[in-house]
């Protein structure tokens, strides 16, 4: 399957009644597919050019702190070698302004999957919603937007299905009143998607990761994502008719530990499991996938391992161990 040939359709209809006017926005009426958000086509047995289908990024400190716009900016020059496919989680920390601003002085061609963050109260969602607005209505940021999501893995905390999906609600009436039609969705675990979640959102984001299951076959990387393989088929088995699914966040930890996972974090396995599902999943399947993440998150509270799913270095900017990043790019066969 290639990305570029998949129909979206759009659970609220509205996105399917308008096209681009030349400022970016939507505006008038006419029947055409919603681009998605990693139009790119890949041959099934030819390695891409050495760009990873998608990262994810979050511009926090050690502390919890708000990184500086420097810091970000550094960050950002090095992410984007690596990928022309970047998610952020919310808005905060003005990393709409940073992220894009460094995006559009650097001349990326890439597009953002954007967030807005549900589970920090309401004060904190309006302002997402607020600033997210802003950057799609700036002719600068415009063409960077390829996706909004509400929310990260929200039934996984407990927040019910009717909250999920007033979420969802909520912020696609809000950017229909502004006038911008855009794929508006919730992000959750891929075992924990409902029927009525599917139905709300214009596209499918499960995140997956075979790092916590406990076994795999015959306890090889590549049987790992084989195994995240399978059960992100039947994923697909369940999701309305046109409606695209997308691997938003994946990837393998190089320290720390785990209560259950599958065995003890290695960079090399890191490497070894980025390379395998760019193979197999969006590649020879594919599914757009986005990989967790660019740095570590050590602002992260109570987590071991999940720390450390960080694929670059903070200091170095490369890749963890300093290893070449041909390690992520072997040829696909």
């Amino acid at each position: 399957m290639q990305f570029s040939k998949v129909i979206l359709a759009v659970g609220s209809t509205l996105a399917m009644k308008c096209r681009m006017s030349s400022g970016g926005l939507l505006t008038k009426p006419v029947v055409k597919p919603l681009p998605l958000p990693l139009p790119v086509e890949i041959p099934s047995t030819v390695s891409p050019v050495k760009k990873l289908s998608g990262m994810t990024y979050s511009p926090y400190g050690a502390q919890d702190q708000c990184l500086p716009e420097k810091d970000i900016r550094s960050q950002i020059s090095s992410v984007i070698k690596l990928t022309d496919n970047i998610r952020l989680y919310s808005a905060d920390c003005r990393q709409l302004e940073y992220v894009l601003g460094a995006l559009a002085d650097y001349n990326w061609q890439g597009k953002v999957l954007v967030g807005i963050w549900t589970r920090s109260g309401e004060e904190r969602i309006q302002s997402d919603i607020n600033q997210v607005t802003a950057v799609i209505k700036n002719p600068r940021f415009q063409r960077f937007i390829a996706s909004i999501t509400v929310g990260n893995e929200e039934r996984y905390n407990n927040i019910p299905e009717h909250v999920i999906i007033g979420n969802i609600a909520r912020v696609r009436s809000h950017l229909v009143q502004q006038g911008i039609y855009l794929p508006v969705s919730t992000v959750e675990t891929y075992k924990l998607w409902t029927p009525n979640m599917m139905q709300n959102s214009d596209i499918i984001y499960g995140n997956i990761y075979p790092f916590y299951v406990r076994s795999h076959g015959d306890g090889s990387v590549k049987t790992a994502v084989q195994g995240a393989l399978v059960e992100l088929q039947e994923l697909q088995k369940r999701i309305p008719s046109g409606k695209q699914l997308v691997v938003s966040e994946t990837g393998w930890a190089t320290s720390g530990s785990a209560p259950v996972s599958f065995r003890a974090p290695d960079v090399s396995d890191q490497h070894a499991y980025i390379a395998a599902f760019q193979c197999l999943v969006a590649i020879k399947e594919g599914i757009p996938s986005y990989f967790l993440e660019a740095y570590d998150a050590s602002w992260k509270k109570d987590a071991t391992a999940e720390k450390h799913f960080g694929i670059l270095d903070k200091f170095t900017h490369k890749l963890k161990a300093n290893a070449n990043f041909d390690v992520l790019f072997p040829k696909c066969v």
